[in-house]
């Protein structure tokens, strides 16, 4: 994973690199001073017990799959 600021646009640049050599770019709004955004309990539950019984890619993509 690659990791670069755009102040222009006031955004985060992920550059994540997969197995296979595909390549994804996320964009991600930079956070206001005094801004705070956590994850939700519930997903920190989730993933502590889908970590017990699953392998990273599994996890991931059940993630992508729910509506949180």
């Amino acid at each position: 994973m690659i990791a670069d600021i755009d102040d222009a646009a006031s955004q985060i640049i992920l550059l994540v690199h997969w197995i296979g050599s595909v390549h994804t770019e996320l964009r991600l709004p930079k956070r206001r001073r005094g801004q705070r955004n956590s994850t939700s309990a519930d997903i920190i539950a989730a993933v502590r017990q889908l970590v017990l019984i699953a392998r990273d890619d599994l996890i991931a993509g059940i993630l992508n799959r729910t509506d949180w």
